[in-house]
């Protein structure tokens, strides 16, 4: 089924865009499920109107199309999860940081600290680059090679400490 080149709220057909119910960005996905055909004025609104505005918008999308947005699928977003503690663990963990007492490395994250950690801003900057938002498609595709590496290496890490030489 292809999407009605009409605005969702109004049905106006001049000038209209594919539209992400759910941003990209938080990890709304590109199916036809997440995405609807907006003017100019309700694509505005929808993205920088204020949050009862957006909340209008929303309403009435659901509404007339009974779309509410789809998520990227669980899988993707464990492996993003898998990319983006890598990434920060080799940024964090691979430079010795001179401020420890001991002049120790900082230890790869516990499943505590991982859990605060997603909490903050950099993880969420990460999450928005690896779907492609806030870089360009060849940054993009070298963070995801950047990050395949580092899982690689980890694994290859945890199997060799199993050898016995």
């Amino acid at each position: 089924m292809e999407l009605s080149k009409k605005c969702a709220v109004c049905e106006v057909n001049r000038g209209v865009c594919a539209h992400h119910i759910i941003k990209r960005r938080k990890g709304g996905s590109d199916d036809e499920g997440n995405l609807v055909y907006l003017c100019p004025n309700h694509h505005w609104i929808a993205d920088f109107g204020t949050d009862k505005e957006k909340e209008i918008v929303l309403n009435l999308i659901k509404e007339k199309t009974g779309k509410e947005g789809k998520e990227i699928a669980e899988c993707e977003k464990e492996e993003l999860d898998e990319k983006i503690k890598a990434l920060e663990e080799d940024y964090l963990c691979g430079v010795p940081f001179p401020t420890l007492a001991n002049g120790t490395y900082n230890k790869p994250f516990s499943e505590e600290e991982w859990k605060e950690h997603k909490k903050g801003w950099n993880y969420e900057n990460n999450f928005k680059m690896l779907l492609g938002r806030g870089c360009t498609p060849i940054q993009c595709q070298l963070l995801h090679k950047k990050a395949e590496i580092l899982i690689l290496i980890r694994k290859l890490k945890k199997e060799l400490g199993k050898i016995r030489f």
